[in-house]
């Protein structure tokens, strides 16, 4: 191999070493830009999450809530039903004491 030979082969290595390294940068740059677009994937993810936890911890209180609700009223139609049963009780405890007068 003749010194010319040589000197244009490191010459090439040289040009084929800064494409490499350019390539490698871009190769870099590429990953760090995806590696922040999944990281804010990931973030939205998580936040779509906590708002569907949110949704369901709501929807849970709601169905609870009625529940309770629903037990209220029917607590408070037994009450009124008793209520009037004394009250009709007592009501003909009285006419009874009138009568037998």
């Amino acid at each position: 191999m003749d010194f010319n030979r040589a000197v244009e082969e490191l010459q090439q290595a040289a040009a084929d070493l800064e494409a490499l390294q350019d390539s490698v940068g871009k190769f870099a740059d590429w990953w760090v830009i995806m590696n922040g677009k999944l990281s804010t994937a990931d973030t939205r993810a998580e936040a779509l999450d906590a708002a569907k936890k949110k949704k369901l911890q709501i929807r849970a209180l709601q169905k609870g809530w009625k529940a309770i609700h629903e037990d209220y009223v029917i607590y408070n139609v037994k009450v009124r039903i008793g209520i009037n049963i004394i009250l009709d009780v007592v009501i003909e405890e009285k006419l009874n004491t009138l009568a037998d007068r």
